[in-house]
C-alpha cells in the first residue's frame, strides 16, 4: 500500500486498512528507571477486548490510583504494574519506574494490555533493558462513568498519576520516568509529557510517541473528501466512511463524557441509534465490524453517511472546540521526545505526523522525527521497537 496523501482526490484502495487500523488503536506506556514487566499469561482482569501481555523477566500485580477526571473530582482508576524479577535493572538500590497505557479499545471498562504479540518486541526489549512498566487504563474504561476518547488531559493524568502511584506501591522504583504509545496511546504519551507537572514526585525524561493520533479535524475532512468523491470505486468510499463514522461516533462519545450538558443521543442522525449504542459498550474491533453494514447501505444509497452522524454535528462549534482541544504539542514540551511514523499508516496518516512535527518543533520541542517506509499503522510498532528501546535506555543512562 502506498502513502496516502491528503487531497480532494483521494487515493483508490487507499483506505482499505483504516478500519483495522482505528479497531486496533492501542497502546501507550509511561516508563521509568525500574527493571520490567511480568510474565502476567492469559486474561489478567476479565476483560473482554484483549488480555496482559506474557513478557519476560517479571511479576506483576494490579494497582488503583487515584487522578484528576475532566469533571474535576477526583476518580480511582486501575492500572497493571509489572516489576522485574531480579535487581538487574537497579540503580542505587531503586529500580527504574516505568508508565504504560493501553491504546484504544473503545469503552467496555476493564484493563487490558492489548495486543501482546503486536507489543512483545519492545515490552521484551524494555525488559531487557531494565525498566519497570505501569499500564493504567483510561478514565473511564476500567471503572464507572465514560471515557472522555482523546481527552488531552485526561489521558495524560491517567499516564502520570498511576506512575507516581506505582512509584508509591514499589518503593524500589525510581521516581525517573519516561512515556511510550502507540496510536491512541502515543497520544496518551505526548499527553503525559504535558501535564508530568502535576506529579511532583516524579522526574519526567521524555517521550516515545509511536504513530500518535493528532490532527483529528483535518484526518476528519480528509476522510470526507473520499466519502464524496463519486469517482473513486464504491468500496474506497465504504472504507473512508466507515472509519469516518466510528471515529465520529468516539469522538462524540469522548465529548459526552467532557461535557455533562452535551446530548449525545441527539447528536445522530435517524438511522444512527445502534451506533451511538454500540460506541459505547463495544470494543472497537466489534464495534467498527458492527456498523460496516448500516455505513455501507446509506453511502451506497445517497453518497453520505448523513443519516447515521450528520455532517452538522461534526462540524457543531462544541464538537468544532473538542476536535482542537485534543490536539497533543500545542506548547513546548520540557522533554525531548521521539515520533516514530510508517509511512504506508492508513489510520493515522503520515501528513498529519509530519504537521505535528512541523507544530512541536515550532513551538520549541527537541523533536527526533523518524519515518519507516513500508510501515502500516500496526507493524510500525516492530519496526521501529529498537529505535523506541533505545532512545528510553538513553533517556535512563544519562545522570
Amino acid at each position: 500500500m502506498k502513502p496516502l496523501k491528503p487531497t480532494p482526490a483521494g487515493h483508490a484502495g487507499a483506505l482499505r486498512a483504516w478500519r483495522l487500523g482505528a479497531a486496533a488503536l492501542v497502546l501507550s506506556a509511561l516508563v521509568a528507571r525500574a527493571t520490567i514487566m511480568a510474565p502476567v499469561a492469559g486474561d489478567f482482569s476479565g476483560t473482554k477486548c484483549g488480555h496482559a501481555a506474557g513478557v519476560r523477566g517479571g511479576h506483576g500485580r494490579k494497582v488503583t490510583y487515584w487522578m484528576p477526571g475532566v469533571d474535576g473530582k477526583l476518580r480511582e482508576e486501575n492500572a497493571i504494574v509489572l516489576v522485574p524479577a531480579g535487581a538487574a535493572g537497579r540503580r542505587r538500590g531503586r529500580w527504574p519506574s516505568g508508565a504504560r497505557h493501553d491504546g484504544h479499545r473503545g469503552r467496555l471498562r476493564a484493563i487490558q494490555i492489548g495486543r501482546p504479540a503486536q507489543y512483545l518486541p519492545y515490552l521484551n526489549g524494555l525488559v531487557g533493558a531494565g525498566m519497570a512498566v505501569v499500564a493504567p487504563d483510561y478514565e473511564g474504561l476500567g471503572t464507572a462513568g465514560l471515557h472522555p476518547y482523546l481527552n488531552l488531559a485526561s489521558a495524560g493524568r491517567s499516564m502520570v498519576f498511576a506512575a507516581e502511584a506505582a512509584a508509591k506501591a514499589y518503593p524500589a522504583l525510581s521516581r525517573r520516568v519516561a512515556a511510550i504509545g502507540h496510536s491512541q496511546g502515543g497520544h496518551a504519551a505526548l499527553a503525559a509529557a504535558q501535564y508530568a507537572g502535576e506529579a511532583g514526585s516524579l522526574s519526567y525524561l521524555g517521550t516515545v510517541a509511536i504513530a500518535p493520533a493528532s490532527g483529528l479535524k483535518a484526518s476528519g475532512q480528509f476522510l470526507q473528501s473520499i466519502i464524496t468523491n463519486t469517482s473513486l470505486p464504491p468500496a474506497d468510499r465504504v472504507e473512508a466512511a466507515v472509519g469516518w463514522t466510528g471515529f465520529s461516533a468516539l469522538i462524540l462519545a469522548g465529548l459526552e463524557g467532557t461535557d455533562p450538558t452535551f446530548d449525545y443521543d441527539a447528536a445522530f442522525g435517524p438511522d444512527g441509534a445502534a451506533v451511538a449504542a454500540s460506541a459505547l459498550t463495544q470494543c472497537t474491533g466489534p464495534f467498527f465490524a458492527g456498523i460496516t453494514p448500516a455505513v455501507q447501505a446509506a453511502v451506497l444509497a445517497t453518497g453520505t453517511t448523513d443519516s447515521i452522524v450528520p455532517q452538522t454535528t461534526i462540524n457543531a462549534p462544541a464538537v468544532d472546540a473538542y476536535l482542537l482541544a485534543t490536539q497533543p504539542g500545542t506548547i513546548a514540551l520540557a522533554s525531548p521526545v521521539l515520533i516514530l511514523q510508517g509511512l504506508d499508516d492508513t489510520t493515522v496518516f503520515p501528513n498529519f505526523t509530519q504537521m505535528l512535527n512541523t507544530q512541536m518543533t515550532g513551538n520549541g520541542t527537541v523533536v527526533d522525527y523518524r519515518e519507516f517506509a513500508g510501515a502500516t499503522h500496526s507493524s510500525i510498532v516492530q519496526a521501529s521497537a529498537v529505535d523506541a528501546v533505545t532512545f528510553l535506555t538513553g533517556l535512563f543512562a544519562a545522570p
